[in-house]
């Protein structure tokens, strides 16, 4: 949904700046869709890939990532709220898995590929 919103904001600005338009060509090339915003990540675990500071980067990441993995695994960007006055940070994972081996062969499969990333467990929500 957030990426419809940005392609619709986007085209509104490329009536005043033709290079809005190469962005929305950008945007639709990679293919960053709701696989991305993981509002409800449900799971034990998963492997962490980075930690980056713009959201922009962590998608074009994501999107790259999902490509080479194709169907096989599921990429997700999270948000990390920032302390205080510092902003959220954007985390790149792969998951999540209800079994913590699955996520150490997803590990290997990505250090197969070039990616460093480490198995990590996620929050477990309880809720009513």
């Amino acid at each position: 949904m957030l990426s419809q919103i940005s392609l619709v904001v986007l085209s509104w600005f490329s009536s005043f700046d033709p290079a809005a338009g190469e962005l929305i060509d950008l945007i639709q090339r990679v293919a960053v869709t709701d696989v991305f915003e993981a509002p409800a990540i449900q799971g034990l675990s998963a492997v962490q890939i980075e930690l980056l500071p713009d959201r922009d980067s962590a998608d074009a990441l994501a999107a790259d990532l999902q490509r080479r993995l194709g169907d096989e695994l599921s990429v997700f960007v999270e948000a990390v709220g920032g302390e205080g006055e510092l902003p959220p940070s954007f985390r790149i994972g792969v998951g999540p898995f209800d079994e913590f081996e699955q996520a150490e062969r997803a590990q290997l499969t990505l250090a197969q590929l070039g990616f460093d990333g480490f198995v990590r467990q996620l929050a477990v929500v309880v809720g009513c």
